[in-house]
């Protein structure tokens, strides 16, 4: 869903597009907190600490002559698609090092999913809420992100490797629905789900053969 609803705080200007991941990172990790404890938020709050630093330090090797120019350019900037992309790199390395120092039992990658997948669906709902556009496309962007967390929410302990089933049908249901926003379908918000799809299915989509569920 493209912006088009800004918002202003004090003397600054902040795009929807703002709103919705600060919303969405926040309920996210209020919901993995509640759900599976202390132990694996704080990893998923690692990730997300480290994607929104990169996401906005990146403004400096997109834009270095006017950061130079205007140091707190840094503040009101980021690195644009560049940027998201190595911010997404950030918060994976973040959870592979985890993975590779204390290990991560089959309910933590399952939490760690979830947890994106409510992020990008938390932010898409508010993004269509927020911002016009045509009716079908804020209504099928409503109702396929919806249903399918709830799907995922529900049947992610009851499958056989269920990280990397419902990880495909959420990339599934994220081109869906991109095929009816008035933007490509290849943007970056499609693209940010297909890589962090691989990365799921590559580090966290094993179940272990100790299914301990590693909670607080």
């Amino acid at each position: 869903m493209p912006v088009t609803k800004l918002f202003i705080i004090g003397n600054t200007t902040v795009p929807s597009s703002w709103v919705a991941l600060v919303l969405a990172c926040a309920l996210a990790y209020l919901a993995i907190r509640l759900r599976f404890g202390k132990r694996i938020s704080s990893v998923l709050a690692d990730s997300i600490f480290y994607f929104v630093l990169v996401w906005k330090l990146s403004v400096i090797l997109t834009d270095f002559e006017n950061v130079i120019k205007s140091p707190l350019s840094i503040i009101y900037f980021n690195g644009g698609e560049v940027g998201l992309y190595l911010g997404l790199l950030a918060g994976m390395v973040t959870i592979v090092i985890e993975l590779k120092k204390n290990g991560l039992h089959t309910l933590d990658k399952q939490a760690l999913f979830l947890g994106f997948i409510t992020i990008q669906t938390i932010f898409q709902l508010t993004m269509a809420i927020m911002n016009e556009g045509t009716k079908l496309a804020e209504s099928v962007t409503i109702i396929m992100f919806t249903l399918v967390a709830i799907i995922i929410w529900i049947s992610i302990h009851k499958m056989e490797n269920a990280v990397i089933q419902l990880a495909l049908l959420f990339a599934a249901g994220h081109f869906f629905t991109s095929l009816f926003q008035p933007s490509s379908y290849i943007d970056s918000s499609f693209f940010s789900t297909i890589l962090v799809t691989i990365f799921i299915i590559i580090f966290l989509g094993q179940n272990d053969k100790d299914k301990s569920e590693g909670r607080l």
